[in-house]
């Protein structure tokens, strides 16, 4: 399907540092249909302070440095993860989070990926938009009002988001799209869901976005997974897709084109019974029926044909 939405399972570190759960998460995305799997690549001690607490203020880790530290993969496994994605024949993208990874990832992704917290990080988005790969950047934390006044090369596709897990219906403000794809007309414009569903990922192909990005899991059987109360699982992503797909034959065309059997259902004007000649025609010997007939009158010129005298 030509200008199909671009559908992008974020496994992100759903996977909880385990490299066979990863590739599983990327076999089951495959078969939801997905266009592309990503991923988290973090180095904890480049993202956050030794004391930053944990988002959880009952978790038993002393901070997110500790908790980044269990759940992160390795380079070397991002690379595999990315050689498999490929052989299933879906591309691979990851959000990085520091200047060295800019270099260190560009030969195994499709494209990458900047958080909606680095929106103001200039240095790393200027030298990931300098690589000519495709760059998506959601914009999570930032309102209209900031995000307008952004300079984006052609190369990068702008997300609507919200960063807030999970995020209410009424907080969404999906018509922010539409601002969006006025003011970057040569960026592709999408959104990236935090909401416990996919309602909004629907709401937002029919607004006009072209790339979606939803939290992945496998299945929802382990609750204490990272993003699992923004996670649909492969069913419900399979059922996603499937929506969007069919919201997009639903876009398709912007003609409409009139029913086949429009004749059948349309109208003409019928004599009730046999009309002798010079009666007057008026609608207590004459009936509105379907169907439509060429050699009968025309319901567009009735009222010039009414109270005239049928003289045939």
């Amino acid at each position: 399907m030509k200008n199909k939405t671009f559908i992008i399972a974020e496994i992100g570190n759903s996977h909880n540092g385990n490299l066979k759960y990863a590739m599983n998460a990327i076999d089951n995305a495959k078969r939801a249909g997905v266009d592309a799997v990503k991923f988290q690549y973090i180095k904890p001690e480049e993202l956050v302070h030794p004391n930053l607490k944990p988002y959880n203020p009952i978790s038993k880790l002393k901070s997110q440095l500790e908790k980044f530290k269990k759940i992160t993969l390795k380079l070397k496994d991002y690379k595999k993860l990315s050689k498999y994605a490929h052989k299933q024949k879906i591309k691979f993208g990851l959000s990085i989070f520091d200047l060295s990874a800019i270099r260190e990832v560009r030969n195994i992704i499709d494209f990458y990926k900047i958080a909606s917290g680095d929106i103001k990080f200039n240095l790393l988005i200027e030298k990931i938009t300098n690589t000519k790969k495709s760059v998506i950047i959601s914009t999570g934390v930032s309102d209209y009002n900031e995000i307008k006044k952004m300079k984006f090369k052609n190369n990068v596709s702008i997300l609507h988001c919200l960063s807030k897990y999970p995020s209410n219906s009424s907080d969404l403000a999906m018509a922010t799209i539409l601002k969006l794809k006025e003011k970057f007309k040569k960026n592709k414009i999408g959104y990236s869901d935090h909401t416990n569903g996919y309602l909004s990922c629907l709401c937002a192909v029919s607004l006009g976005a072209k790339i979606i990005e939803k939290h992945f899991i496998i299945n929802y059987k382990n609750k204490l997974l990272p993003d699992y109360n923004v996670s649909i699982d492969t069913k419900d992503f399979k059922k996603m897709v499937m929506s969007i797909r069919e919201i997009e034959k639903m876009l398709s065309y912007e003609k409409k084109i009139p029913n086949k059997n429009k004749m059948t259902i349309q109208r003409s004007w019928y004599a009730r019974n046999e009309i002798n000649k010079n009666t007057i025609l008026n609608e207590k010997n004459c009936i509105y029926l379907r169907p439509y007939n060429k050699k009968g009158i025309n319901l567009n010129l009735k009222k010039k044909i009414l109270s005239k005298k049928k003289n045939k």
